[in-house]
């Protein structure tokens, strides 16, 4: 576990990131981060573009299959 500090830059709230959770990383300036949060716990991780297609990709099958989920749903 870490503990990060939260400083304020130019208007808005900034957490500072330790040098080895950004080593682990592999963080960069500019990288994208996800918060995920599940029961009031939140998660930090890099961003996965894998993922982000695989829901854009279940995105659609669920959209075209509405009616087909909704009774399944039944």
């Amino acid at each position: 576990m870490h503990k990060l500090k939260v400083i304020k830059q130019g208007g808005r709230l900034s957490v500072v990131l330790p040098d080895e959770v950004v080593a682990s990383l592999a963080l960069s300036e500019g990288a994208d981060l996800l918060l995920s949060e599940t029961n009031g716990v939140y998660r930090l991780s890099r961003r996965n573009d894998d993922f982000d297609q695989t829901m854009a990709s279940a995105q659609k099958v669920m959209t075209h299959y509405r009616d087909t989920f909704r009774e399944l749903a039944k």
